[in-house]
Parts: structure tokens; C-alpha cells; sequence
């Protein structure tokens, strides 16, 4: 098993940001509202304010959301929410996937779209890029825990298709391996909760 702060080796593309982001989640509760915007990360590569390239979390009112980022400084524009919550579903496994197709954005919600947004360009990553599992990060350090499960954490180099991730949702991760896009897949994780993972170039 791992612990905090494990190092998990990713491409350098896939630091920059990838084309499809996949995970099984089962939240326990909610993020406490705040003053600023309250969120958990499901899995991401964010660190807040200016090094925000992507992430899937879900806000306080249990809304699943998406970001996709240039690798910048942190815009709202780039954030795309489903007009759903999770709220009713504490507790139960939930699959979220979020697909970039250019400039255009979907985050899925069981094999169903629940919304649509904008991405940014993307850029070159920094000499060094965490995926978190579980977190993400502000100013540096590692914040916005999940308080819940995640599993089967997968990212790939293009955007699945809509029978790609009604397939992903279909399996519910019971296959030994992922199930769609073997050749286009960046990087898979089994049963990881609150990891943060580092890699170097």
C-alpha cells in the first residue's frame, strides 16, 4: 500500500493535462462552507492560487466539478459543475469522469453528462508536477481532503467517447484491468485515498 506523499511516476504530458480523468468515489460528507470556496478533490493536479492545471472534486453542496487550466493562475471560467448533487448519495460508490475535446469540456456523472464548460490552452509543466488522489493543494500545501473513498483512478491521452465511459460506469471497476482505451491510458491507480503522488523530469 501507499502512504501520503508516495511518489507515483507520470508522463510529463500527462502533467500538463490530460484528455480524459476517470474515478470511482464514495463520499462520507460533505466540504465545510467557508467564506471561500469550499471544494474536495477527488484527484488533481492543482496547487492554488498559480499552479492550477486540472482537477475533479465536488463543491459544498455536494455538486461534482471539473477544472481544466492552462497551468496558471486560477480563473472560475475554466470550472464546470453538474447541476446535480451528490447529497442524496452519501455513502454510495459514484463514478466521475471529466472529457476535454479542444476548448469544450463534459463532466460525466454515471455514464450521463451532467455538464458542460470551456477549457483553457494547456502549457508546458513545471520540473515538477503531484497528482494528488483525495487532495489537492493550496499555496504549496496539500489541502482540500476528501472525506470519502476513491478506487480506480484512471487518466487518458484523448477524450473517451460516450460508450467509453458508459462502459467505465458499466464494469464498476470490477475488470482486473481498465476495460476501454488500454493504448490511449496516461495512468491507472487501484484503491488510493488521499495520496499525493510526485514526479520529477
Amino acid at each position: 500500500t501507499l502512504s501520503l506523499h508516495d511518489a507515483l511516476p507520470i508522463s510529463r504530458w500527462a502533467a500538463c493535462r490530460p484528455c480524459t480523468v476517470s474515478a470511482w468515489v464514495r463520499v462520507w460528507h460533505l466540504p465545510a462552507t467557508v467564506e471561500t470556496s469550499s471544494w474536495s478533490a477527488v484527484v488533481s493536479e492543482m496547487d492554488y492560487p498559480d499552479r492550477c492545471h486540472w482537477a475533479l472534486g465536488i463543491d459544498a453542496d455536494g455538486h461534482p466539478g471539473c477544472y481544466a487550466g492552462d497551468g496558471g493562475q486560477h480563473d472560475r471560467i475554466w470550472w464546470c459543475f453538474a447541476g446535480s448533487s451528490l447529497l442524496p448519495r452519501l455513502g454510495e460508490w459514484v463514478h466521475l469522469a471529466f472529457t476535454v475535446d479542444g476548448s469544450r469540456v463534459r463532466l460525466w456523472v454515471d455514464g450521463d453528462v451532467a455538464g458542460e464548460g470551456v477549457a483553457a490552452g494547456t502549457s508546458a509543466p513545471a520540473a515538477e508536477s503531484i497528482l494528488r488522489i483525495g487532495a489537492a493543494a493550496e499555496s504549496g500545501r496539500t489541502d482540500h481532503f476528501l472525506d470519502g473513498d476513491v478506487s480506480d483512478v484512471a487518466l487518458f491521452s484523448r477524450p473517451l467517447t460516450r460508450p467509453e465511459i458508459v462502459a467505465l460506469t458499466e464494469d464498476r471497476a470490477m475488470s482486473p484491468a481498465v476495460p476501454v482505451a488500454r493504448e490511449r491510458l496516461i495512468r491507472s491507480e487501484e484503491r488510493r485515498v488521499g495520496k499525493e503522488c510526485r514526479s520529477r523530469w
